[in-house]
């Protein structure tokens, strides 16, 4: 199916190498030595004050270079789903105790720590620490360090990706800024100058907030047009819809939608809500497309009513299949 190469920005240019982070040279300075020396690689926390600063991406671009560069594994466990004593005894410990003749550790990816608990997932996870040090490295995300105490800061070396000064958001914008140019090249889309700088300037210091509004910009316009993007807080009326979507309930979404004053914010605010709440990555990209494609024509269309029926009848019949 063609038109599932039309992949959502954000994920497509997903970074895959050190080099491609958008992240201050005081942080990949320290990630490059770590690389160098894989029996000295630390117990990391990547933490930062807000979304979108590329913590869970730079934990995946490590692992994968280790196992790369090393012929080690790597496993990526959703602390705030999946942390319990079985993950610790099965997915950790009896994965991680033996790790053959690699030069390097495993990596065990612990996202979303901060929403774990911490009494009966990270504590007695961090208790392990000592008896696993010869063959696994953690590296975990948060946004607050709530569950993090000095036991812990003893054992990990904590990272803030959090923007440290007015030299360091300098630097950081003029990556992103790069990284959205690099975007409208490769895809062969017209883009205007003063519209980038407005994406910076609305959704820094998140990253990944201004790749997804890349895309509904392109999505909205066919070209990187326009300086004017609603704040993410205007979407909020829309939250229930998206639940009855997620839900299947297709009659109930449209007498949500048809009781809702005619807007064609309806197309940006499911492209930039719903699509992330899909966690099975072909589902995600047919309801992109099918977003695309009923946004396109339907300021033409003659009954528009039909037409987000439609789309709402696409979503529902992708999540289900």
């Amino acid at each position: 199916m063609a038109e599932l190469n039309d992949t959502i920005w954000s994920e497509k240019y997903r970074a895959t190498a050190i080099d491609d982070l958008i992240l201050p040279e005081r942080l990949l300075s320290i990630f490059r030595n770590a690389l160098e020396h894989p029996m000295q690689f630390p117990n990391m926390m990547f933490h930062s004050s807000g979304a979108g600063m590329m913590k869970t991406t730079t934990a995946e671009v490590l692992a994968k270079e280790m196992c790369k560069r090393y012929n080690t594994k790597y496993k990526k466990i959703n602390s705030s789903q999946d942390g319990n004593k079985e993950t610790i005894k099965d997915e950790i410990i009896e994965w991680g105790s033996y790790n053959g003749y690699t030069k390097a550790p495993k990596i065990v990816i612990l996202d979303e720590t901060d929403k774990c608990n911490a009494k009966t997932f990270l504590d007695p996870l961090l208790s392990t620490l000592e008896s696993l040090n010869q063959s696994v490295r953690f590296i975990m995300t948060a946004n607050s360090l709530q569950n993090f105490n000095q036991y812990s800061e003893s054992r990990i070396e904590v990272f803030d990706f959090s923007v440290q000064n007015q030299d360091e958001g300098i630097e950081l914008k003029k990556k992103m800024y790069k990284r959205l140019q690099d975007i409208c090249i490769a895809e062969g889309v017209n883009y205007d100058v003063k519209t980038l700088q407005a994406l910076i300037k609305e959704f820094y210091p998140d990253a990944r907030m201004m790749m997804t509004r890349l895309y509904s910009c392109y999505l909205r316009n066919g070209e990187i047009s326009g300086t004017s993007f609603s704040n993410r807080n205007s979407f909020d009326k829309y939250e229930r819809l998206q639940e009855l979507l997620l839900a299947g309930d297709f009659v109930s979404a449209r007498n949500v939608y048809c009781s809702m004053p005619p807007e064609n914010d309806i197309f940006t605010a499911l492209m930039n809500d719903i699509v992330f709440k899909i966690q099975d990555p072909i589902k995600q990209m047919k309801v992109v497309c099918s977003i695309r494609k009923h946004m396109v024509p339907h300021n033409a269309v003659i009954d528009k009513e039909i037409n987000i029926a439609s789309m709402f009848a696409e979503i529902i019949l992708t999540l289900r299949s």
